[in-house]
């Protein structure tokens, strides 16, 4: 079985999770965009059992239609690594699908006019 580990930008907050995802999204409320700073939020949903190893500070959101999610985010760094739906935890998790990236890319791709990665520059 496959075994795929997320973590947040420091390291120190991570999630350890097995087989594939059951399925994989955006969204584009107002809420995921602020959570992330972006047009919208990708996540990949997954399967219990899965294993927590560091510190998550938690934040519970209502959303529009009255569901409460818990976002784990790294208290660190700051960096939303994984969710659950209230009362539906036992079902899963969903994870941020950039929480999966090489910590250590080699090279940054952009559109347009914007010339490298304003993240890489040292």
């Amino acid at each position: 079985m496959t075994s795929r580990t997320a973590s947040c930008q420091c390291g120190q907050l991570r999630i350890e999770l097995r087989g594939e995802p059951r399925a994989v999204g955006v969204c584009h409320c107002l809420a995921c965009q602020r959570r992330t700073g972006s047009v919208f939020a990708a996540l990949a949903g997954f399967a219990p059992p899965y294993t927590v190893t560091g510190t998550a500070t938690e934040y519970v959101r209502t959303g529009d239609q009255g569901a409460q999610f818990r976002f784990r985010f790294c208290p660190v760094c700051g960096s939303t690594v994984f969710h659950t739906e209230e009362g539906f935890e036992q079902d899963g998790v969903s994870v941020a699908v950039g929480a999966f990236g090489d910590r250590r890319p080699t090279r940054c791709t952009t559109a347009g006019a914007m010339r490298g990665c304003a993240c890489r520059r040292a």
